[in-house]
């Protein structure tokens, strides 16, 4: 059965991106795929005689619902979902400019392509600041944990610096059907004069006043033929230099190739391209191009010989010396230089995509403990979802059945190999064998796993026991300070459980400092790594956005009633806290801690709401998230309060909070187990307001983190 294309696009009006997803669809079809296109608004400029596949238009006519924003994007979604209803199943879906990507991006489905076909990193530098802003924000919405394809390699390195944290990127060149073109290109015309080509489009950055300042400057009789639609300013800008007797503007042109083809030069003046079609559509008919060097597209169609073709930009004195020497010059094209733009080398690299999507990825083993309510257990069950997401085959095995987090969204197995808790545990080694025997055949149901990922000391000592030539184990605390809490004996037993385990096994620290922790308590590890806890930004922020049921002004401490969690200093920091905003307490009750609060006489502002299943709601809407720690490993709560929007107070423990909390956010830490210290800091940043910058945050985005577990393969 042949693959079914769903190739989406705003419209077929007369700029490139359109004309390139209608080529896009042509040539699926022309190589046996079933295609259909569907187009948000009813405009069609392009010639569609020869289409024989279906065009579908979502509605009659242009921006219809473009006015009602996010909401405008989900109703062109469900009427986009309904006509692909009527064809059945798509393989893959592609889609074409933003306008479209806003739509496929509400779209639920696994192969859907983004083809980016212009330099967003240029194109924002000619905005003002807060429009710039704006923009990079919907780019980033759009593209995160998407593929992409790039129509020009020099875009993927835009993305990368505009840390836009797609999936996966791919350079895929514009397609052309070369013996079409030149086919076009044999039909006559009625210009009987020398003529230069500019066939872009009238727009900002077209630049036509450095074409027209460059064409002005030309000491050769040619003309000038533009192919750009009347415009108003196009013809003041004309007349302001004199030009209405050489510059003919003739609109746009379904068929511009019998024009390219008797043009004695074919230029460009563009700030930025994503490719710059036109530069390769005049190669093909055999014209000679001049085009500024943009900072993505031309540099890859002028490449060899043709390079010297291309000029600074904004340089009309340097265009038009180039057109003058091109003009005189007898300039041969190569074509071996334009072979990599031939449709079927175009259909060779998507095919070769989507056969990649096609592939089953490398399988994954998730040990842990059980599904508890601390940080880690969390973590585990955020590194099964981030190896699902992007295509792996992914197993979680809980030693106790013990589940606290919501598993509902889950797609994948997650395997209890006991029914209660702490079932073997007090059988010793002999405990750890029986879990590893049942942790052996569970496995074996699945298959082969190509990765073991194992997190927290009790799950470790059963993967210690498999034999298996790859397995991993996640370090998520500082092991020397916690043993520096401990009792003499009681620490040089700790310490020699951590040797055993760890003595030639490969090690992920969740922050850098842990390894520095076990290099100081001589464990010998085989190698050591260390990988950030990942998050979901998306998915943290869109669960932020529920409703809550608080009136108050509140500072949040998410952290779990622990000894290390020191909830002693931070009530008596509380005590100290000028401001009258009260404490929220996102954990499980315990006497201890009501007894530490009625000794502080703090009942009337302390709230205790328990463990949630949904912190990041609370966490949004409070004035500040607050940790008093003498330990972590790497605090995810930090993490996710910046995140969310929410600046951070925290002890400055020996790993994590330092990583975290890095440039100007460096100044909201403060000593350990200070009250005084901890308050102040409270009070003063209540009274700031505190800028998080996103860039802090980039290193621990889902995208970025994946891209190191990929490495463990």
């Amino acid at each position: 059965m042949n693959k079914r294309i769903g190739i989406v696009v705003t419209n077929l009006a007369g700029s490139g991106a359109e004309k390139v997803a209608l080529s896009q669809a042509c040539l699926f079809r022309k190589n046996g795929y079933d295609v259909v296109l569907f187009l948000l608004e009813n405009i069609i400029n392009h010639d569609i005689r020869e289409c024989d596949f279906p065009i579908i238009s979502l509605t009659n006519r242009k921006d219809t619902y473009k006015f009602l924003g996010k909401s405008g994007d989900h109703i062109y979604a469900q009427l986009l979902q309904t006509k692909m209803n009527q064809f059945g199943k798509f393989d893959i879906i592609l889609s074409n400019l933003p306008r479209a990507d806003r739509v496929v991006k509400e779209l639920k489905h696994p192969h859907k392509y983004f083809i980016i076909h212009i330099s967003y990193k240029a194109e924002l530098q000619k905005f003002s600041t807060f429009r710039a802003k704006r923009k990079l924000k919907l780019y980033r919405y759009l593209y995160e944990n998407e593929n992409v394809i790039t129509v020009s390699h020099g875009i993927i390195n835009d993305l990368d610096e505009l840390n836009i944290h797609y999936k996966q990127a791919t350079t895929i060149y514009n397609l052309f059907d070369f013996e079409d073109i030149r086919k076009k290109a044999d039909e006559t015309i009625k210009i009987d004069f020398d003529f230069i080509l500019a066939p872009s489009a009238f727009r900002k950055q077209k630049r036509y006043d450095v074409l027209l300042d460059a064409f002005a400057k030309l000491k050769s009789d040619i003309k000038l033929v533009v192919l750009a639609k009347p415009n108003i300013k196009l013809d003041q800008m004309i007349q302001e230099r004199n030009l209405q007797d050489k510059v003919l503007v003739l609109g746009f042109q379904k068929n511009p190739y019998p024009l390219m083809k008797h043009a004695k030069l074919t230029v460009m003046s563009s700030d930025y391209e994503g490719f710059g079609m036109v530069l390769a559509e005049s190669l093909i008919v055999d014209t000679p191009v001049v085009s500024t060097d943009c900072p993505t597209g031309p540099n890859e169609i002028l490449t060899g010989e043709l390079s010297q073709w291309l000029v600074p930009v904004g340089d009309s004195h340097a265009l038009a010396k180039k057109m003058e020497q091109a003009l005189k010059e007898n300039i041969t094209i190569d074509q071996q230089i334009i072979q990599k733009f031939e449709q079927t080398t175009v259909l060779h690299e998507y095919e070769k995509l989507f056969d990649k999507t096609e592939q089953i990825k490398g399988s994954v083993a998730i040990v842990v403990t059980n599904l508890a309510s601390s940080g880690a257990e969390k973590i585990a069950l955020t590194q099964a979802k981030l190896f699902k997401e992007f295509g792996h085959k992914v197993v979680v095995f809980l030693l106790d059945n013990v589940k606290k987090y919501d598993t509902t969204d889950c797609d994948f197995p997650i395997e209890v190999l006991t029914r209660g808790k702490n079932t073997y545990k007090v059988f010793g080694k002999l405990g750890d064998h029986i879990y590893a025997e049942i942790l052996q055949k569970k496995m074996k149901k699945y298959g082969t796993f190509d990765l073991v990922i194992s997190n927290l000391p009790r799950a470790d000592r059963v993967v210690k026991l498999l034999d298996h030539p790859n397995k991993y184990f996640v370090i998520h605390t500082s092991y020397k300070t916690e043993l520096a809490k401990f009792a003499t004996r009681r620490s040089e037993k700790k310490e020699k459980l951590y040797r055993y385990l760890y003595t030639d096994e490969k090690i992920i620290t969740v922050a850098n400092a842990i390894v520095r922790d076990f290099d100081y308590l001589g464990i010998k590890y085989k190698e050591a790594r260390t990988i950030y806890n990942p998050f979901s930004f998306e998915s943290i922020r869109e669960k932020g956005e529920e409703k809550i049921d608080l009136d108050f002004e509140y500072i949040i401490s998410p952290s779990a009633f622990r000894k290390e969690k020191r909830y002693d200093v931070m009530l008596d920091a509380l005590k100290l806290v000028q401001s009258p905003v009260k404490l929220v307490i996102l954990a499980n009750g315990d006497p201890k801690l009501d007894a530490m609060i009625k000794e502080r006489e703090l009942e009337d502002r302390v709230v205790i709401l328990k463990f949630q299943q949904n912190p990041y709601k609370y966490i949004k809407n409070a004035r500040l998230l607050v940790l008093s720690s003498e330990r972590e490993g790497l605090p995810t709560v930090m993490i996710e309060s910046l995140i969310l929007g929410t600046p951070v107070v925290a002890t400055n423990c020996p790993t994590g909070p330092s990583e975290i909390l890095t440039g100007d956010l460096a100044r909201w830490l403060v000593p350990l187990g200070n009250p005084q210290a901890l308050a102040e800091k409270i009070d003063e940043a209540l009274n700031t307001t505190i800028e998080i910058d996103e860039e802090i945050l980039d290193k621990f985005n889902k995208n970025t983190i994946y891209k190191q577990f990929k490495a463990l393969f």
